[in-house]
């Protein structure tokens, strides 16, 4: 991470005035490697706060202080980091990636619904579903299911804060809305790899729902990535485990493991989404390099 901050100082330099008037002056090699250095950063830093937090959480679990201080500390180093890049790098960040309110949340669970509503159904269309009932769930368990959202939430923001507001803005600002899209989807792959989403098909689903977020990113704010990432992880993670009993038979479309994350059919519906949400019009975070005519 220090490597990349070093990396990032030569474009730096030559940024002193505003990013649109000085980028095209300086040498695409320079442009690519503080690209590639703050992915880096962005990608370090992340899984870092995410390994950082866990251990804490696990070291004060086992001193017998059970309290659920995993996901703030994530955030938290995951905005020391953001600070730090800001204050090294200020110039390199220009129009900033909006945030967005409750229209961005919704609009990231309601996408997340129904990329996971039209998998399961694809799932129990082939077949590769069964055994699907209800599991019966006391009120204390029901208590962590709700609020379990709070924190997934919070972990979603984790992860894509850095992604969008640094990796995705400034491969935007270069190179234009698309390339910042499929950066960020192609760190989100390599972030869920290093978190042991290794497997071919879990990268390939990583790069695909990595790119539907930075849609949404761009077209409502970073709240709505972090609600879909969030979202999705309480609903595969959380809530389906334990509501309900049921069985994924391996195969070509339904994967090998317990989960739709593994699935050809995971891969289709978020392709599908990607496409539809990505020609539609009106993004609202429009960069500067977008306006040129080039």
């Amino acid at each position: 991470m220090i490597i990349s901050l070093a990396f990032n100082a030569a474009l730096y330099k030559e940024l002193k005035g505003d990013i649109l008037t000085e980028a095209a002056n300086v040498p695409k090699l320079k442009q690519i490697i503080a690209l590639v250095s703050s992915a880096i950063y962005v990608v370090a830093a992340t899984y870092f706060a995410g390994l950082a937090s866990t251990n804490i959480a696990y070291g004060l679990a086992f001193k017998g202080i059970a309290i659920p201080v995993r996901e703030p500390l994530n955030i938290g180093i995951v905005l020391a980091f953001y600070w730090l890049f800001l204050k090294y790098q200020r110039n390199l960040v220009n129009n900033p990636m909006p945030i967005g309110g409750l229209k961005a949340v919704f609009f990231g669970v309601g996408t997340t619904i129904i990329l996971l509503s039209a998998t399961w159904f694809g799932l129990w269309q082939i077949r590769a579903l069964t055994n699907f009932t209800p599991s019966p769930i006391d009120q204390q368990a029901a208590i962590g299911v709700i609020f379990g959202f709070v924190f997934v939430f919070i972990h979603g923001l984790s992860e894509q804060w850095l992604l969008q507001k640094i990796g995705q803005q400034l491969f935007a600002q270069f190179y234009g809305k698309w390339v910042g899209i499929l950066s960020a989807g192609a760190m989100f792959a390599i972030l869920q790899a290093l978190q042991g989403y290794a497997t071919p098909i879990y990268i390939v689903n990583s790069v695909v729902f990595g790119v539907l977020m930075a849609i949404m990113a761009a077209k409502f704010g970073i709240l709505a990535a972090a609600a879909a990432h969030g979202f999705w992880t309480w609903a595969e993670v959380i809530y389906l485990p334990a509501a309900f009993d049921f069985h994924l038979s391996a195969g070509l479309f339904s994967g090998q493991r317990q989960d739709s994350y593994s699935s050809l059919i995971f891969t289709l519906v978020a392709a599908a989404l990607c496409l539809i949400l990505g020609f539609a019009k009106n993004f609202n975070y429009k960069t500067k390099h977008d306006e040129i005519k080039h």
